[in-house]
């Protein structure tokens, strides 16, 4: 269901990467801000890596630029605060940072909780970057809106969507894996009532990530096994070679022992 947000930054970087001083800096600043949707949606390490490190390095030399920009109305002037903050938190989901802790840009609706209609939007590629990245900021403020966008996503990839939907931001904003773009390697039931707990995907970058219905602490535990993210319901690590793999899942104090093959 991102396919069309992919070709649209896609398209952006091609169009950034040819930046050098002196030329306009809309083209990098548009690039860096739809960056932020897609990592909100878990597609950015989806897309080229070569790409994402020539943005990245256009977009740092492009910003040093930046605040030497001015504009003559003060609109204009302000329109160009806001791009470059987006820009700014783009390049750092680029370079694979936490969030920075500063708020969203001002504008008229930066304070509403995003509604279904804009997760579709968002996920459709056709919004202007600038208007991507504000939903995308807001949908990574929101529980709710970061639990329609999951959802929308596995509505999309033809998941089971009976179960309760799987957050694909925690709540301090840092992006998760889409697992639409994984492949489900385990599940863990409840022993009691029989209802899906957890699943387990397996990424091709040697990612595993481990999806709860739940707010519950996941904790996976395993040989070669290194932990990179762990929230409330989500956790994520890299796995060190491929085949089987002997993998003890806590969910809460509750432990289930798994064997994944990568």
């Amino acid at each position: 269901m991102t396919d069309e947000l992919q070709r649209a930054w896609e398209e952006r970087a091609r169009a950034a990467a040819s930046w050098r001083e002196g030329d306009a800096i809309g083209p990098v600043l548009e690039a860096l801000a739809l960056s932020v949707a897609l990592e909100v949606t878990g597609a950015l390490p989806d897309t080229s890596r070569r790409a994402r490190e020539d943005l990245r390095r256009v977009g740092q030399r492009a910003l040093l630029h930046a605040g030497a920009e001015r504009r003559d109305d003060e609109d204009e002037e302000e329109a160009l605060r806001i791009a470059i903050t987006l820009a700014r938190d783009g390049l750092r989901a680029l370079a694979s940072r936490a969030p920075d802790p500063e708020p969203a840009p001002r504008s008229s609706n930066a304070a509403a909780e995003p509604s279904p209609r804009d997760v579709a939007r968002l996920l459709s590629g056709r919004l202007d970057p600038y208007d991507a990245a504000s939903i995308a900021r807001r949908i990574r403020a929101s529980s709710r809106a970061r639990e329609e966008l999951a959802w929308a996503l596995r509505t999309a990839a033809g998941v089971d969507t009976t179960r309760a939907p799987v957050m694909l931001a925690a709540a301090d904003g840092e992006a998760m894996r889409d697992p639409a773009s994984g492949r489900r390697v385990a599940q863990v039931d409840d022993p009691r009532t029989g209802a899906a707990l957890v699943e387990v995907y397996t990424f091709d970058d040697g990612q595993l990530a481990a999806y709860a219905t739940s707010d519950a602490a996941l904790r996976l535990e395993g040989q070669g096994l290194r932990t990179t993210s762990m929230q409330p319901g989500y956790w994520s690590g890299h796995v060190d070679g491929d085949g089987a793999l002997a993998i003890a899942l806590f969910v809460g104090e509750e432990r289930f022992d798994l064997r994944v093959t990568r």
